[in-house]
């Protein structure tokens, strides 16, 4: 039986995940905002130690529906950078040490894509943010692309 963590699991997405995956059989753990600081490294790998098959990395911070009261560029960046960023190098570096077959799966945005040249996008497709969370994002994929790279 395959074993997922869904991560953002009471989100839009990680609601239809969670309920597509259990449908198929799979056994889903979730977590949500609030269930786990995935700014503590030590937390991340504890919660991996259970040994999942799939990770998937679907929380972020979004300014319009999280906080109305952040004050700038400055404090959006922050805290955007701490879940698309740290939050996600926490679950992969963790999984290099817990389990490095396990899989991930981390939910970007086209906002990575600015405005593009072309109606479709693909891998290829230049990231070009032009928001915070755009920016933020793209980092993300980034890492992914690193961790990828080094540790396949």
């Amino acid at each position: 039986m395959n074993r997922a963590l869904v991560i953002g699991s009471r989100g839009q997405d990680g609601v239809l995940l969670t309920s597509l995956l259990v449908d198929r059989g799979w056994e889903v753990s979730g977590l949500a905002r609030g269930d786990l600081d995935i700014c503590h490294f030590p937390s991340v790998k504890e919660v991996l130690s259970s040994g999942y098959d799939h990770v998937y990395y679907l929380a972020a911070y979004h300014q319009s529906s999280q906080d109305s009261a952040v004050a700038g560029e400055r404090e959006l960046y922050e805290k955007s950078t701490q879940v698309h960023v740290e939050g996600l190098l926490n679950f992969l570096d963790a999984i290099c040490y817990v389990n490095p077959t396990t899989r991930v799966f981390y939910a970007a945005s086209s906002l990575v894509f600015g405005f593009p040249d072309h109606e479709l996008q693909d891998e290829a497709t230049p990231l070009t943010p032009l928001c915070i969370y755009g920016i933020t994002k793209s980092n993300g994929i980034q890492l992914c692309r690193y961790f990828r790279e080094k540790h396949g």
